[in-house]
């Protein structure tokens, strides 16, 4: 037995069956760093490092308000509220595990 999903398509109007395992193999689920794009991972790289914002404009050549802009989206992907949250995200998905 497969598992399924149904849902009415509003533009058709019509009722649609998806097996969810076909679809979870054909899109897998991505969270963590992998969300992020290469600018997002470099800002989040300088903030692990102990970087200011300040800093880590200078350092890309960018204003902080544009490295706080960066970061709010980072946050968002990584599903925290902090800086000290985000840091120890991006550690745990990057250091090797321990075991």
């Amino acid at each position: 037995m497969t598992d399924t999903i149904c849902f009415t398509d509003k533009k058709n109007n019509q009722r649609k069956v998806v097996d969810f395992q076909a679809l979870l193999a054909a899109r897998p689920l991505r969270s963590g760093i992998e969300n992020l794009t290469p600018r997002q991972e470099e800002i989040l790289r300088l903030l692990a490092k102990g970087f200011y914002y300040r800093e880590i404009g200078a350092a890309l050549g960018i204003s902080p308000f544009t490295v706080r802009a960066h970061l709010h989206f980072v946050y968002s992907k990584l599903g925290v509220k902090s800086r000290a949250q985000a840091v120890i995200k991006f550690h745990e998905q990057t250091w090797p595990q321990v075991g």
